[in-house]
């Protein structure tokens, strides 16, 4: 699952069955096209002999968001460190074939390492990292866009099915979020039940990725037939602005359609029109969705807790469910009231023990 651009790959890497290679077109990377729909590809290799100067090799590595190995010549090096991300790696043309895939293993180990253990995806930290990268870039011809995904009513999954059976939702969630969204500039379990999809472009294929997303879980066949449903909330930008600024209107995006119901998809913009429509502030109208869902989890907490009490209360029920005579526990606790009483009057009590 590497990405690889500009000359064919050596025999000896195409060999190694741990790295499954997928050529890439170096030009139209350059171009802004988007790189093949891989799921979770682990790392891209640019090899500056496919690109026509240096320029190119630059612009078609911030093109990419996984983690990238460049290949160039050692008189290249110097100018390749200064845009080269940290998290990158740089190996020179003419190094043995062998170094270039210890160079690959060590990429991929560093990308394993920051994947989340449960869902397989990057953790909340890459996400981040990919906003203050790409936010700055942002236009009207580079717009991008950020969906939330979180999963409805996941503490009463837990309560009712257990914690392993929220574990196993939660990792096939992941393997769906992928697949749906293969050519995201970023995934990533945000946390908990709460899942993020980085992508670059507009509302509307926003709104489209979203949707298929919400309509893959619900059809999903979860264990035990578990029935999953998410609410989507979505922030869409073509102008610069914070990372926390575009994850805090999605975030306000799904207490929206949580508040509506569930199960749906809904954008920052449309709480724009609507709150614009009843002529108040949008920041009013997100807490009281905030509100709203708050009060709604704590009634479902009380709810499923008075539930569980009273299912308790009724195994231990006074009355013999088979016989329908005073079980024992009432015995036991109403002999002790009328021994009191028979001393207290003096009168005389007579009990009778029945066996089959």
């Amino acid at each position: 699952r590497i990405l690889w651009y500009g000359s064919p790959p050596p025999r000896n890497v195409l060999k190694q069955r741990s790295l499954a290679v997928v050529p890439g077109d170096a030009q139209a990377l350059v171009e802004g096209a988007e790189p093949p729909a891989v799921p979770a590809p682990r790392a891209a290799v640019l090899d500056a002999a496919g690109f026509a100067n240096a320029r190119q090799l630059r612009a078609a590595y911030h093109q990419l968001s996984c983690p990238v190995l460049v290949l160039a010549p050692a008189e290249s090096a110097p100018s390749i460190l200064r845009w080269l991300r940290p998290a990158d790696d740089l190996a020179l043309s003419e190094a043995p074939k062998e170094l270039l895939l210890y160079r690959l293993r060590q990429l991929d180990a560093q990308r394993s390492r920051s994947l989340d253990a449960l869902s397989g995806l990057p953790r909340r930290r890459q996400l981040y990292e990919a906003l203050q990268r790409l936010l700055p870039l942002c236009s009207e011809a580079h717009p991008l866009t950020l969906l939330l995904i979180d999963i409805d009513h996941f503490k009463r999954l837990n309560d009712m099915h257990g914690h392993m059976a929220g574990d196993q939702v939660i990792r096939e969630l992941g393997a769906i979020v992928a697949s749906a969204a293969p050519q995201a500039e970023e995934l990533a379990r945000y946390g908990g039940e709460e899942f993020a999809v980085l992508l670059g472009s507009g509302e509307a294929r926003g709104r489209a990725t979203g949707e298929a997303l919400r309509q893959a879980i619900a059809e999903h066949a979860f264990p035990d037939d578990i029935a999953i449903t998410v609410s989507v909330g979505l922030s869409a930008t073509a102008t610069p602005i914070t990372a926390e600024q575009l994850v805090q209107q999605a975030d306000e995006a799904i207490y929206a359609a949580k508040a509506a119901g569930r199960d749906r998809v809904v954008s920052y913009s449309e709480l724009e029109r609507d709150a614009a429509a009843r002529d108040e502030d949008v920041a009013l109208a997100s807490f009281e969705n905030l509100t709203q869902v708050v009060a709604q989890r704590v009634t479902e907490m009380l709810t499923w807790r008075g539930r569980r009490l009273f299912e308790r209360l009724r195994l231990q029920a006074e009355n013999d469910a088979l016989t329908g005579l005073y079980a024992r526990r009432y015995l036991d606790r109403r002999l002790n009231h009328e021994v009191e009483v028979a001393h207290g009057e003096s009168l005389e009590l007579c009990a009778a023990l029945f066996d089959l």
